[in-house]
């Protein structure tokens, strides 16, 4: 491998430097990054004997169909990739146990399926094009140069990259209903993990864990101790320091204090007078000094098709809430 990345390293400053020396032109980055990426075909022909250059400059090293449905566009689909440059040097992934070996791996960072749009302009364009030959379940090797990393047609010239970059991807699913796959979704982790969930109007899911018996926190200002999950567990945010260290979240700049609560009468008008999100507003609103519960709700009520990092879009949330106190 080292052998490989001494004679691309060659063959590229070879091809720069004739360049240049037979004539002094300015060049585009497209133009370098071009040449580039035929100077690290032409040296691992043999490695990538299937590679193909397509007109875009999309190009396939290795590619295995899936067996599942064929992806079309304003759909979706759940991918896990990894992004290195050309030299081999890792630069982003969604498996754990990659980042780990790379000494990148963070607990307070999200490792798992990213969720791509097609034909929405959300998802550079070379990715589209090449998920657009796609079966669910299809993987493949392959190099995305930087000018096909912009989203929108109309700006084509904001490219989210300057240098080529080596794939691997494989296609987990397609969503055809964003909707409906996070309704089947919740409903699923409901029936796996709780005998019986009531269900608030406007289909949050909400279990009290113990019921004191109080009165309404509505016009109270509640004193509140949570804990922020995804469905696959994955804790984003809580303010209970021994919850924080177990998950490997603590931040020592945090007081994990309890959340004080302005409960207003309606859940809308409290979220959007404050930083939290309208499901946990919902639930609270439902619940008395004392109680412990669960609420489980819809990226409707949540962070929506935006996400809010380390949460990705369309993504159901759940929250354990403890009510510590409240006074008027």
């Amino acid at each position: 491998m080292v052998k490989d990345l001494f004679k691309f390293i060659f063959v590229a400053v070879i091809g720069l430097a004739l360049t240049s020396c037979a004539k002094e032109v300015e060049e585009s980055n497209r133009d370098i990054q071009e040449r580039i990426l035929d100077a690290y075909l032409q040296v691992n022909a043999e490695k990538w004997p299937n590679a193909k250059k397509y007109p875009s400059g999309l190009t396939i090293l290795k590619f295995k169909q899936g067996e599942g449905e064929p992806t079309y566009r304003r759909t979706a689909v759940y991918v896990d990739y990894t992004l290195q440059g050309l030299d081999g040097t890792v630069t982003e992934t969604t498996y754990p146990e990659v980042a780990k070996r790379i000494g990148t791996y963070t607990p307070s960072e999200y490792f798992g399926p990213q969720y791509m749009e097609i034909g929405f302009n959300s998802t550079y364009k070379g990715l589209e094009e090449l998920l657009l030959m796609m079966n669910e379940g299809a993987e493949a090797t392959f190099i995305l140069p930087p000018w096909l990393t912009y989203k929108d047609s109309l700006q084509k010239g904001n490219t989210s990259s300057q240098v080529n970059g080596l794939y691997e991807l494989k296609c987990n699913f397609m969503i055809k209903d964003i909707v409906k796959y996070e309704k089947d979704t919740i409903q699923k982790y409901v029936r796996k993990n709780y005998i019986q969930m009531d269900t608030l109007p406007g289909g949050i899911y909400f279990k009290k864990l113990y019921e004191s018996g109080g009165d309404s926190l509505k016009t109270q200002v509640a004193q509140v101790r949570y804990v922020g999950k995804l469905l696959d567990g994955f804790v984003f945010d809580t303010n209970i320091e021994d919850t924080a260290r177990k998950y490997g979240i603590y931040n020592k700049d945090n007081d994990y204090e309890p959340l004080s609560v302005d409960c207003e009468e309606d859940f809308k008008s409290m979220a959007e007078n404050t930083s939290l999100v309208a499901g946990f507003c919902k639930a609270l609103l439902a619940m008395s000094v004392g109680d412990v519960a669960v609420t489980i709700f819809n990226s409707d009520y949540g962070y929506t098709f935006n996400g809010k990092d380390p949460i990705g879009p369309y993504q159901p949330l759940q929250f354990w809430l403890y009510v510590e106190s409240a006074e008027k």
